[in-house]
């Protein structure tokens, strides 16, 4: 990890505004985030800001991956991030809310921690491309309207 300026960290070649442990803004210079250890919350203006139109996260990312530090993910965060194909998601976090890949049209896998106890209504709404999902499904309740439009979806466990 290597501290740009006072405020972004470029970590694994992305450029992530950390404050208190949450994190507030990201800029995307390739197409895989991983998100540094050590953030708990995850705004959901971390990823409609940026520097610029152009640098917006929502359009260029494909793959995220989110550490077990990570607790808290505001509703609606991912929602409309045209090019995300794939997510996972490490233990700690227990809350799938509402709306937060809303509208991801390449989704296609999810795999979700243990730790998972909720998945709130829309919260993948409209990923038509959604086809696999892992989540351990004896711990989840799934609310209505969870998986709406996902009619792709050939393996959930």
């Amino acid at each position: 990890m290597i501290w740009v300026s006072e405020k972004y960290l470029n970590y694994k070649g992305n450029l992530f505004l950390i404050k208190n442990e949450i994190l507030e803004d990201i800029k995307i210079n390739n197409k895989s985030v991983v998100i540094p250890n050590g953030v708990k919350v995850i705004t959901k203006e971390a990823f409609f800001s940026g520097f610029s139109v152009f640098h917006r996260a929502k359009h260029k990312i494909e793959k995220l991956w989110i550490p077990s530090s990570v607790k808290e993910i505001e509703k609606g965060t991912f929602s409309e991030c045209k090019k995300l194909k794939s997510v996972e998601i490490l233990s700690g976090l227990t809350k799938i809310e509402q709306d937060l890949f809303r509208d991801c049209k390449n989704l296609n896998k999810v795999v979700l921690p243990d730790s998972i106890r909720l998945i709130e209504s829309g919260a993948f709404i409209g990923c038509t491309q959604l086809k696999e999902i892992q989540y351990a499904s004896y711990h989840v309740k799934i609310k209505n309207d969870a998986f709406s439009e996902c009619e792709g979806i050939k393996t959930a466990r």
